[in-house]
C-alpha cells in the first residue's frame, strides 16, 4: 500500500481515494471509502483502454456478467460506472494476502492447509462456472489467503486485454507458469483450463516452487514444458500430490471436475486452517489499515458534484452520509457480505484487494439466455444458479423450535448467505435457557426452494452442550417463512424484523434483585445493564452486579434483537460471576419502562434507566 501520487486521482463516483494498493494490465487500483465508511477497493481503467471503444462496450457486458459472480469463495462487485471519462469498478473487501505474498514470506503451506486451499478454488471455480465463465488466469497473485478460507479474484482480465490490445501486439495471454497447455494452443479457453491452472497453484503453495519452472527460467521455456513435459511434483505430499497431478493432465478431457476435486479431499478441512504465522501476518496488516487516513486533499463528501450516477444511471446524491435507517432497494448500495468478518477476529479489517470479474467473450454453446450478459436484465427476476442457495431463502430467519426429549424450547436466529453447494451457508445461533450454540452451516445439496446444510459448532456455552456435524433441512413456505428441521426438532421461522439493538433499548437500566437482609441497611444487590448499539452476534449488553461489597461485570452476545433484546451472558470481565444463561428485556407499555427476566435464575423486574445515559458504543 503506497501513498497517492500528485497526479492520482481523489475521488472516483463517490469513492474516497486514500491510497494506492497496486496496478495490473488493465488499470490501477486504488483503496477508498464510500459516504457510509465503508472501505472498498476501487480500480480505475488506463487511459488508452478508456479511449477505445471496442473495449468500453466489451467492459460493460464484463461489469453486467461480474454482478452474478460473488459469495463463500469470491468476492462482490459493488458498483462500477462503465461510461465515465475513466471507466472504474470499486469491490468488496478480500481479508489477507495473495497466496504469492504468503509463501515468498512464510514458505511452502503445510499439508492440511493445501488441502483446505484446494477445496476453497474448487469451490470458486463451480460458482464461477455456474454462471458461464471462465477464470482464465487462476495463479498464486489472484488467490488470496483469508482467515476464512481462500478468495480468487481478477477473474478474466487476460480475455479483455485479448480484445482490446493483445491481438494487436502478439502478447501471450495468461501468465507463464500458470497457463493451460490449449491456452498456449491459442484454443478458446474452457473450465478445464482453470482446473489445470488450479493444479499449478497447489503446487506451488505445497513446494513453493511452479511445477514446471520459475520465472529465472525463459518464458518460451515454461510454455514448452506445460505443453510437452510432465510437471515436477516430487517434493509435494502424497495427498496433494494426487489431486495436482489429476488436475495437470495435457488432456482436458482427462481433468476432474471441480465437484470431482471436492471428492478427493478430506471430508472435514483443517480449522484453523492457516499456520499460526499467516494468522499474525493477516492481522498487522488489518492494524496497518487502521493508521490510515484520509489524504488533506481529499474533498469532503459533501463538496462532490451532485451529478454522479452508477453503473445504472441513478443519480448518486451529494451531501451528509445517508442515515442507517435509509434501506430503501431503489437508492442504497450493495452491503458487503458479513461472512468477510473472519470468524473468530471478529473486528479485524481486510486488506483491499481489487477484483475485476470479467466474462470471456460470447456465452458457451448450451449456456441458458440469462447467463448471458448482453440481454437487458431491467424488469427480468433474478435466478439462482443450480446447486446454490436458492435466493428467496437468503437473509435472516428467526423462530421457536421445541425439542420433544428435552421439552425444551429453543430461540433460533438463522443467517443464509448466497453460495454454491459445499461452500459456509451461515449461520445459526440457538439459545435455550442455560445453553448457547453458534453454529457455522455448510451447503450441501439445494433445490429450488429448498436447502440440506451441515451443521459444525463454532461455540458452545457450557463447552460440550451443542452438537455437531447434524444434518438440517431448510424449505421455503411462504414469501416470509421458513421450516427447519433437524432429526425430530422442527420449526417455523420469519424474516427477521431487524439486526440491530432499537433506540429506546440503549443505555444503563438498573433494577434490585432478591431483598433486604433483616436488620440492614445496606441497599439490596444491584443489577445494570449497558446496553449498546451494536448487532446481533456481539457482546452488546455489558452486565453489572453490585451490592454486599461485591462487583462483578460480565459480557453477554445479543442473540435477537425485536420484538424483545435476548443477551446470553457468556463470559466474566470482573469478579467472580455467576454467569446467568438467557435473559430478555422486553418493552413495559404500562410504565414506560423496560421488563428484565433470567428464566434460568428465576428472576425478574422492571428496569429504570440510569441518568446520565450510559456513553459506551
Amino acid at each position: 500500500m503506497d501513498a497517492l501520487r500528485p497526479d492520482d486521482p481523489v475521488e472516483a463516483g463517490g469513492y474516497r481515494l486514500l491510497a494506492r494498493l497496486g496496478a495490473g494490465g488493465m488499470g490501477q487500483v486504488y483503496l477508498g471509502r464510500d459516504r457510509r465508511g465503508r472501505t472498498v477497493a476501487v480500480k480505475m481503467v488506463h487511459p488508452e483502454l478508456a479511449r477505445d471503444r471496442e473495449f468500453r462496450s466489451r467492459f460493460e457486458r464484463e461489469v453486467a456478467a461480474a454482478r452474478r459472480v460473488g459469495g463463500t469463495w469470491t468476492a462482490q462487485v459493488l458498483d462500477a460506472d462503465t461510461s465515465a471519462p475513466t471507466p472504474w469498478l470499486a469491490t468488496a473487501y478480500v481479508p489477507g494476502p495473495t497466496l504469492r505474498e504468503t509463501v515468498a514470506r512464510h514458505g511452502p503451506l503445510p499439508e492440511h492447509s493445501t488441502l483446505t486451499l484446494t477445496g476453497g478454488l474448487a469451490r470458486a471455480l463451480q460458482a464461477v462456472h455456474a454462471c458461464g465463465l471462465v477464470h482464465r488466469d487462476l495463479k498464486p497473485s489472484n488467490v488470496l489467503v483469508t482467515l476464512d478460507g481462500p478468495r480468487v479474484i481478477d477473474f478474466g482480465i487476460a480475455r479483455s486485454l485479448d480484445a482490446a490490445v493483445a491481438t494487436r501486439t502478439g502478447a501471450v495471454i495468461g501468465s507463464p507458469g500458470f497457463m493451460s497447455p490449449e491456452q498456449i494452443r491459442g484454443q478458446r479457453p474452457t473450465p478445464a483450463g482453470d482446473v489445470f491452472c488450479l493444479g499449478a497453484v497447489l503446487a506451488y503453495a505445497a513446494s513453493g516452487h511452479e511445477p514446471f519452472g520459475g520465472p529465472d527460467l525463459d518464458m518460451h521455456a515454461v510454455m514448452y514444458r506445460i505443453a510437452h513435459e510432465e510437471p515436477d511434483l516430487g517434493a509435494l505430499p502424497e495427498r496433494v500430490r494426487q489431486v495436482a497431478k489429476a488436475c495437470l493432465a495435457k488432456s482436458p478431457d482427462a481433468r476432474p471436475r471441480p465437484d470431482e476435486i471436492l471428492a478427493l479431499l478430506p471430508d472435514e478441512p483443517a480449522d484453523p486452517w492457516l499456520p499460526a504465522a499467516v494468522t499474525a501476518d493477516i492481522g498487522r496488516g488489518a492494524a496497518r489499515l487502521l493508521e490510515l487516513q484520509a489524504p488533506e486533499h481529499a474533498p469532503t463528501f459533501s463538496a462532490l458534484p451532485a451529478h454522479h450516477t452508477d453503473v445504472r444511471g441513478r443519480p448518486v446524491p451529494s451531501g451528509p452520509p445517508p442515515s442507517s435507517a435509509d434501506t430503501t432497494p431503489a437508492t442504497r448500495r450493495t452491503r458487503t457480505p458479513a461472512y468477510l468478518a473472519a470468524g473468530a477476529f471478529g473486528t479485524v479489517l481486510a486488506i483491499a484487494v481489487a477484483l475485476v470479474v470479467l466474462q470471456n467473450g460470447e456465452p458457451e454453446p448450451g449456456v441458458p439466455a440469462a447467463l448471458d450478459a448482453t440481454t437487458p436484465t431491467a424488469g427480468r427476476t433474478p435466478t439462482t444458479p443450480a446447486g446454490h442457495m436458492p435466493q428467496a431463502m437468503v437473509g435472516t430467519w428467526e423462530g421457536q423450535s421445541y425439542h420433544p426429549a428435552t421439552r425444551e424450547q429453543w430461540l433460533r436466529r438463522v443467517t443464509l448467505r448466497p453460495g454454491p453447494s459445499g461452500g459456509t451457508a451461515g449461520s445459526i445461533w440457538s439459545v435455550t435457557d442455560d445453553t448457547l450454540c453458534e453454529t457455522r452451516l455448510t451447503l450441501i445439496p439445494a433445490g429450488a426452494d429448498s436447502a440440506e446444510l451441515r451443521s459444525h459448532t463454532v461455540r458452545s456455552v457450557p463447552a460440550g452442550a451443542c452438537g455437531n456435524g447434524s444434518r438440517w433441512s431448510m424449505e421455503l413456505a411462504g414469501d416470509a417463512t421458513l421450516n427447519w428441521t433437524a432429526g425430530s426438532t422442527s420449526a417455523t421461522l420469519s424474516k427477521a424484523s431487524g439486526d440491530r439493538v432499537p433506540e429506546r433499548y440503549r443505555g444503563q437500566w438498573w433494577t434490585t434483585i432478591g431483598r433486604p437482609t433483616a436488620g440492614s441497611t445496606a441497599p439490596p444487590p444491584r443489577k445494570t445493564f449497558d446496553i449498546s448499539d451494536g448487532t446481533a452476534g456481539t457482546e452488546a449488553v455489558e452486565i453489572t452486579v453490585t451490592g454486599g461489597g461485591d462487583r462483578c461485570r460480565a459480557a453477554a452476545v445479543l442473540v435477537s434483537v425485536e420484538p424483545a433484546i435476548v443477551f446470553f451472558s457468556t463470559r466474566t470481565l470482573e469478579g467472580n460471576c455467576k454467569l446467568g444463561g438467557m435473559q430478555r428485556i422486553t418493552p413495559a407499555p404500562e410504565n414506560g419502562g423496560l421488563r428484565w427476566e433470567a428464566p434460568q435464575q428465576g428472576q425478574s423486574g422492571g428496569l429504570q434507566r440510569n441518568w446520565p445515559p450510559s456513553r459506551r458504543t
